[in-house]
């Protein structure tokens, strides 16, 4: 009870903040991903125009919605960079470029439709029965926090193709799976993958941003992945061990 009245507490005084601002402000559905990523609030005045100044310890209180996509749904969470809170929703949905975002916990409803850009959420927040002005812009620089589950080694089965891979699962704060990939040798690092599909004994995946793709078999005998790498018209006979 004291957990959710301090959650509550907080965030109305995070809402101060965002009263009426002049707003110029594993497969995967390429639909949903435009609303993806980790959205910060600008900075914000009342609609009187006189300007809020709300301090979390010694800096100005920002604001984040996290959204993620995982198999073929939304998640999301309020958070603040600034102070840890972190309330998550189990009701989204989605219409073109908006998006309708339920916090079941606190009772409160944020509506906001994308710019022609895609990188600004423009819209409102319904708190306690009162409406205010939300404008979220993407934030690419904020870290997100990988909670690594597993990492898996691959070197070439032939000396001449002389390729290590790193494979990484982890897991976000919100629960979702993702993996990301490492070519040393080529100096790839912190690589996204995508379509990451395990059917019984064989893998794919890819990693489009550097045209990669993989394709392997499984055995759990001896807890291996062994497989071909193609890159650019390259292929690297590969073996995947569990680190």
């Amino acid at each position: 009870m004291k957990t959710t009245l301090f959650k509550i507490v907080l965030l109305v005084s995070v809402i101060i903040l965002l009263n009426a601002k002049n707003q110029p402000t594993f497969a995967q559905d390429q639909q949903l991903n435009k609303f993806v990523g980790n959205w910060l609030s600008q900075d914000l005045i009342e609609a009187s125009l006189t300007k809020v100044i709300f301090k979390a310890r010694n800096g100005p209180m920002r604001y984040n919605i996290i959204i993620e996509e995982n198999n073929g749904q939304l998640l999301a969470a309020l958070d603040s960079p600034d102070r840890y809170l972190i309330i998550n929703t189990d009701e989204i949905t989605t219409s073109g470029d908006s998006i309708r975002i339920k916090f079941n916990e606190i009772d409160a409803t944020y509506r906001g439709k994308l710019n022609s850009n895609k990188d600004q959420l423009l819209g409102s927040l319904i708190f306690f029965g009162r409406m205010f002005t939300l404008g979220l812009r993407k934030n690419d620089n904020l870290e997100e926090e990988k909670q690594i589950t597993s990492q898996w080694i691959g070197k070439s089965l032939k000396d001449v193709d002389s390729l290590d891979l790193v494979l990484k699962t982890y897991k976000t704060r919100l629960g979702v799976f993702k993996s990301y990939l490492d070519v040393p040798n080529k100096n790839h690092n912190n690589i996204v993958v995508e379509n990451m599909i395990i059917k019984s004994d064989s893998l794919t995946f890819k990693a489009e941003s550097i045209n990669g793709y993989f394709e392997g078999r499984i055995f759990h005998e001896d807890n291996s992945i062994k497989g071909i790498w193609k890159q650019n018209n390259k292929e690297y006979y590969v073996e995947f061990i569990k680190y």
